[in-house]
């Protein structure tokens, strides 16, 4: 058991660090950033949602595009989330640890994330379908944080040219070496505190339909 847990914390997080990072130098990227999103200029608090079967270079992304601005992403408080949560660290991502259940830990991740909106320390970014699925669906913690916070969701739709999926529940994707990765910042997507139910839905499947 100590042998895993060794290799848990310390073997693994640096070597999953370091073959991301290998990965995405052999990547060509191509970016759309019609909002202006992507502007070490700018100060703003961002929402960003992606799916959950984008997340491997996700951390990469952020430091290329982002960086110096905090980043803080929910993660799920399993042993996978703890090896999530130890490789997102080393790229300077922080981890709020819950789930978009209505567990303790979750509702304490979430008042975690609305704070580090409205107080403006930073990024948060959610994948909508995570971390259970069903995959491509939009589950309602985001749309809530959204409106408890304030800060409209910024859809980043990542496409990549070739890729490897997973047999897991949302066919996780890994790009093939020296494939494209086409990724967009789409414009922000506000979410009014007082919306009817039809709007609601309106709103949810632009999301849907934005994130790819």
């Amino acid at each position: 058991m100590k042998k895993n847990t060794f290799l848990h914390k310390k073997v693994l997080p640096p070597l999953g660090a370091f073959l991301i990072r290998a990965l995405c130098w052999t990547l060509r990227f191509e970016l759309e950033d019609p909002g202006n999103v992507i502007d070490s200029s700018r100060n703003d608090s961002f929402l960003f949602a992606f799916w959950h079967n984008r997340i491997l270079i996700t951390p990469f992304l952020y430091r290329r595009y982002l960086s110096p601005q905090p980043l803080v992403v929910m993660i799920s408080t399993s042993r996978d989330g703890e090896l999530i949560t130890k490789i997102a660290e080393r790229f300077g991502v922080r981890a709020a640890r819950g789930s978009s259940s209505k567990s303790s830990k979750g509702i304490q991740a979430f008042l975690r994330l609305v704070r580090e909106l409205k107080e403006n320390k930073g990024h948060v970014a959610l994948t909508p379908d995570g971390p259970r699925g069903p995959r491509y669906e939009i589950h309602p913690g985001i749309i809530h944080l959204s409106q408890a916070s304030g800060v409209p969701i910024i859809p980043l739709s990542c496409q990549f040219s070739k890729k490897w999926e997973l047999n897991s529940w949302d066919k996780f994707q890994i790009p093939k070496p020296f494939s494209t990765c086409k990724l967009c910042c789409h414009h922000p997507i506000a979410i009014p505190k007082e919306v009817s139910e039809r709007e609601l839905q309106a709103l949810t499947q632009r999301l849907r339909e934005e994130l790819g």
